[in-house]
């Protein structure tokens, strides 16, 4: 006799697996990446996301279609990639989601760079948790 499993996805479709506590996938959903009340990069217009190879290695890289932006992903793609096999970590809140530069994206990008390199942890932009230490970015 089949056995009936409810299980729960998330609504935006990022592919994270089915759990079957309700307010898990909730929660999940709160900081989903793909979650356009997040701003994300990832739900953001001025996303470039590539990929490239080199026969032996695959990796990607995070970059946005705002210069002062794209030149902060750029000098801290270390840090966004830490811990992640693959994919480099978005930026969340971003005041530029799906918008121009207004001409105050130069002070954003700095606000910004300082959350990423800063010690301090679950920033509003770089809401993340694990950030590598010092000296692991400067033996990397």
């Amino acid at each position: 006799m089949p056995v009936e499993v409810i299980k729960y996805t998330c609504e935006f479709k990022c592919g994270k697996k089915a759990v079957g506590e309700k307010s898990k996938m909730a929660g999940h959903e709160s900081h989903c990446w793909k979650n356009p009340d997040n701003k994300t990069c990832k739900t953001c217009s001025n996303q470039i996301y590539e990929f490239d190879s080199d026969g032996y290695k695959e990796w990607y890289g995070r970059g946005c279609k705002i210069d002062a932006l794209h030149e902060v992903l750029e000098n801290t793609q270390d840090i966004l990639l830490h811990q992640n096999s693959i994919h480099v970590r978005p930026i969340y809140k971003c005041p530029f989601w799906n918008k121009q530069d207004d001409g105050s994206a130069k002070q954003f990008a700095e606000l910004l760079e300082a959350e990423i390199k800063s010690e301090k942890e679950g920033t509003e932009h770089y809401p993340f948790y694990n950030k590598p230490s010092k000296t692991a970015i400067i033996f990397q």
